[in-house]
């Protein structure tokens, strides 16, 4: 069930549920800037990926978007004057009424979107739920990125774009230098996905 939930009754999954152990997820202060920002820009996204959530003593334990829950938390908290000038440099947008609906939710209601499980939910389910939530299945064709995709938005948007080097360039200080990289892993099927990740990249790799 999808619902509008208090900010204050949301609680981050800091363990208090017996056999779902707390969230093993963090943020680094950079990360968590271009999380607000994100946030921000793009609040109405809540919508399509809102948290996950389960009842628990009156409130709801976040299974799924621990750290969208702190900065949600801070867009609430944006000076007004800060915010007057975010609403002023939107106004012109062809979203704007969509984006200013949205972020009105979030900081004059303090609610946000969340998917309810249901309360008896097993905790199996939960720790499967927990972790899914934050695993990525697919790779980046890294190719088709630096060439079709516009790489200050994908910065802007969170991603971390390798930095790409014409191989042209006579400015290059260590152009010519071969370096090389030597890599061991008592894990073979993670040693195979870095060196198919690296020669997507256009690194020589030999795989012994």
């Amino acid at each position: 069930m999808k619902q509008n939930i208090k900010l204050s009754i949301l609680d981050n999954n800091e363990g208090q549920i017996e056999g779902l152990p707390a969230n093993p997820r963090f943020i680094k202060d950079a990360d968590f800037l271009t999380l607000r920002q994100s946030i921000i820009d793009d609040p109405e996204f809540l919508d399509i990926r809102e948290m996950v959530v389960i009842p628990f003593n009156k409130r709801f334990v976040i299974i799924g978007g621990n750290m969208r829950l702190k900065a949600i938390e801070e867009v609430v908290a944006m000076l007004q004057t800060e915010f007057d000038q975010l609403v002023e440099s939107k106004r012109h947008e062809s979203f704007f009424l969509d984006w200013f609906a949205a972020i009105t939710m979030l900081r004059d209601k303090k609610e946000a979107p969340c998917r309810v499980l249901p309360k008896d939910t097993p905790t199996e389910k939960l720790r499967a739920y927990a972790v899914k939530d934050n695993l990525s299945f697919g790779k980046w064709d890294h190719d088709m990125l630096s060439s079709e995709w516009d790489q200050k938005e994908l910065k802007h948007w969170g991603m971390d774009v390798p930095n790409l080097v014409d191989d042209k360039s006579e400015e290059d200080p260590i152009k010519g230098i071969s370096k090389k990289l030597q890599v061991e892993c008592g894990d073979v099927n993670k040693l195979e996905d870095l060196f198919e990740e690296l020669q997507t990249r256009g690194f020589e790799c030999i795989l012994k």
